[in-house]
């Protein structure tokens, strides 16, 4: 269950973004796949926005509750207002879902020439982070 309303949400959000499909003109996609050791070096660029200096780590709430915090740097390099959002996916090394979640800047837009610091979070089970292999970002913009 858990898996169907996380792929649920992502895919939603996705058709959102990109006017109900991926290959929308409307909007620009960016797409890499990374192990978890590499992705602090993963730079993405479409039309003029730039995501960089993603931090993937495993934090505990006040109530002991494991999540995983999702941290990147977006940056707009265009004379006007963007629409952007980022996903991200965690996979053990079977390809199994870990967790994911989506990185949007405030009200969804990142200013004209602008930088801002983009975060999300996802609660997981207990012992979960270690079994992150791979994670597949997204970069979306319109």
């Amino acid at each position: 269950m858990r898996y169907t309303t996380v792929v649920g949400v992502f895919l939603l959000t996705v058709a959102a973004l990109t006017g109900g499909s991926e290959t929308a003109s409307a909007a620009s996609v960016s797409k890499t796949k990374v192990s978890i050791k590499e992705v602090d070096e993963v730079s993405l660029r479409v039309d003029g926005v730039v995501l960089n200096n993603l931090v993937v780590s495993k934090k505990k709430s006040l109530s002991g509750k494991e999540y995983v915090d999702f941290s990147a740097s977006l940056r707009n390099k265009n004379k006007e207002n963007r629409d952007a959002a980022v996903f991200v996916v965690c996979r053990s090394t079977s390809g199994a879902l870990v967790c994911c979640a989506s990185l949007k800047p405030t009200l969804d837009t990142i200013r004209k020439e602008s930088t801002e610091t983009i975060r999300g979070d996802y609660y997981i089970d207990e012992g979960d982070f270690s079994k992150i292999a791979t994670v597949d970002i997204r970069l979306v913009v319109r």
